[in-house]
């Protein structure tokens, strides 16, 4: 076996590879197949290649020891895209939203090249996968759920931002996204299903990464159910911030970056996230109780990525 130019015996490291992996990715999410059901089966033989370099197993076309940064994975901005991606016709949606796999069309990760941690919030718990076919363990999947921790923070519907980008905004942040369909009907107004952002994956205190989904249903108190619809990558440069609150504190201004800076420490404050986090249990425990449903002390809300959307019906 032969991956960049080396044997076997002297691969390159794993962020190495997995960085090739992700360009590979890239790459490949451009061409047109005859059959866009095959976007795995097709590179199968690769995958299996890789899984035995990285000593790793793939899961849905993304790899198991990297599986917070890979769900992370985006389709270009609009500027990029001289036509949309059509949005499935209901009931031909492919399943696994979580995977790139699952979209007919170009998928990249942003600062692929960054090493990159789990945020804190965040937790894969596991998952759920049922292949097409048993002896094609690299194969197309015919049931993919991922069941995960995490903060789940409400947002608006997108809208065109002030730089022409599309935005959703939770209170007064406003936070830049990239839908996987740029005409997907589950992101408009009237829809009656709630977006969330949820935050998966961090650079230190520079870059956040995280995905734009949609509450389906609540299998019981502590369960939902989300179906993954876009990404969002949000720079904040702390250093850069604290500067210029010197500089404007000098000139009396300070008051209103430093607002700014608390809009922002929702995302970047591990201490702020764990207060919202207790919260939220505390009201959900509160629910469990007054339905009577038995609890323990030792269950936290966790979610799951459906593999089947909903769609607003009259």
């Amino acid at each position: 076996m032969t991956i960049l130019g080396h044997t076997s015996s002297a691969l390159p490291e794993a962020a190495e590879l997995l960085l090739y992996c992700y360009e590979l990715v890239n790459t490949y999410s451009t061409r047109n197949l005859s059959y866009e059901s095959d976007r795995l089966q097709a590179i199968s033989g690769i995958a299996e290649d890789f899984a035995a370099a990285l000593r790793d197993e793939c899961v849905c076309g993304l790899w198991k020891s990297d599986l917070p940064a890979g769900l992370v994975w985006a389709t270009p901005g609009p500027r990029h895209l001289q036509v949309p991606f059509p949005y499935p016709v209901p009931g031909t949606m492919p399943r696994s939203s979580w995977s790139w796999a699952s979209l007919n069309g170009r998928v990249t990760w942003t600062n692929s090249h960054l090493k990159k941690q789990k945020d804190a919030d965040f937790e894969i718990l596991g998952y759920d996968v049922e292949l097409e076919s048993p002896n094609a363990p690299f194969g197309e999947v015919r049931k993919g759920e991922l069941h995960i921790r995490g903060l789940p923070m409400s947002v608006t519907p997108p809208s065109v931002g002030h730089r022409g980008d599309l935005v959703v905004s939770s209170g007064h942040r406003e936070m830049p996204v990239q839908l996987d369909y740029l005409n997907d009907p589950r992101t408009s107004t009237g829809s009656r299903f709630p977006l969330s952002v949820l935050v998966v994956v961090n650079t230190g205190r520079s870059i956040i990464e995280g995905l734009l989904v949609q509450s389906l249903d609540s299998i019981n108190m502590l369960i939902d159910t989300y179906y993954e619809i876009g990404a969002f990558v949000l720079y904040i440069f702390a250093w850069a911030i604290v500067a210029v609150i010197a500089v404007l504190s000098f000139l009396g201004f300070a008051a209103g970056v430093f607002t700014f800076m608390l809009h922002q420490s929702i995302f970047v404050d591990g201490e702020d996230r764990e207060a919202r986090w207790d919260r939220q249990r505390t009201s959900e425990a509160s629910a469990r109780d007054s339905s009577g449903a038995s609890t323990g002390s030792d269950m936290t809300p966790y979610e799951t990525f459906s593999d089947e959307p909903k769609h607003d019906t009259d």
